[in-house]
């Protein structure tokens, strides 16, 4: 039986390459899921409620799931409001807590990106 490998408790995917970047997202949350079956995926939408909303989602203990995803799309729109409260949360990923941002702009360029590495 091969082990598989678990991706950090956070993980930024970038670059305007929208293929390459779902791949990269199935991989991360398919490796999350055959090691935890019973993970749960939860997707921020803005429509839905805000970003301090979904934080404190994040921050919630379930009592169903273990171990849960969280996955952020578009984080180069955020205003630095949002970017605060999504980099306050990167001390409580843990092996029970994983979050996936994504972006279409390089990782490597731009100040808002700059403050989510």
């Amino acid at each position: 039986m091969s082990t598989v490998r678990l991706p950090k408790p956070i993980t930024l995917l970038g670059g305007n390459d929208s293929i390459s970047r779902e791949k990269a997202k199935d991989a991360a949350t398919s490796a999350i899921i055959m090691q935890y079956p019973d993970a749960e995926i939860e997707r921020f939408d803005p429509e839905q409620y805000t970003l301090s909303i979904f934080a404190e989602r994040m921050l919630t203990t379930s009592m169903f799931q273990a171990v849960r995803i969280f996955i952020v799309h578009d984080v180069h729109t955020f205003k630095k409001d949002d970017l605060d409260i999504l980099t306050s949360l990167f001390p409580y990923a843990s092996a029970d807590m994983f979050i996936i941002l994504e972006t279409d702009r390089s990782t490597k360029k731009g100040r808002k990106e700059n403050a989510l590495q």
